[in-house]
Formats: C-alpha cells, structure tokens, sequence
C-alpha cells in the first residue's frame, strides 16, 4: 500500500530516493475495515 501511495506521487512529479523515504517516515498509512468509525466524538 505504501509502495501505491509512492508510486502515485512519482507520476505526478519526479521523486528522489531521499524524498520517497521522507514520504514514507512521514505520512503514516493506516487500513480500515468496513464499518469503522474514523471520526469519534469528543
């Protein structure tokens, strides 16, 4: 998945080495399944 993400970025704009890793540290990617709440009061 994040390997998706890095991909998609790179067809938009070229990316470095040093910048793909940035992107990957820096933006953590989380998988939810059907029916989970994102969002929580409070």
């Amino acid at each position: 998945m994040k390997r998706k993400f890095v991909e998609y970025i790179s067809s938009i704009t070229p990316l470095s080495k040093e910048e793909e890793e940035l992107m990957l540290e820096s933006y953590p990617i989380k998988q939810f399944n059907k029916g989970d709440y994102i969002l929580e009061e409070g």
